[in-house]
């Protein structure tokens, strides 16, 4: 497995085309690279995620992130979310 910037992959060689190819793994966004050497591959995999962060600046999106921090953004919402329902059921009740 290759890390760059917080984006991963799993190299993969094509037995037919002896092509070296990957996908960036964490994100729901398509980026996808290829290389004639694992070397070139890796190589392109960080070109691809350099490339997919530029893109996303161009067109002022915020770039999709691993899905494990998703999950943990999500969490953290939740928690805040239900924190702050209890302290409006308690001050609600404090005032009844």
């Amino acid at each position: 497995m290759l890390r760059y910037k917080g984006y991963t992959t799993i190299l993969q060689l094509d037995p037919n085309s002896r092509i070296w190819h990957g996908r960036v793994t964490n994100i729901q966004d398509v980026v996808a690279f290829e290389g004639r050497t694992q070397i070139e591959a890796e190589r392109e995999f960080r070109r691809s995620v350099d490339a997919y962060l530029n893109f996303c600046r161009v067109i002022e999106r915020i770039p999709d992130q691993s899905a494990f921090r998703h999950r943990a953004e999500s969490m953290n919402s939740a928690t805040e979310t239900r924190r702050g329902q209890d302290d409006n059921f308690d001050f609600l009740k404090n005032i009844g």
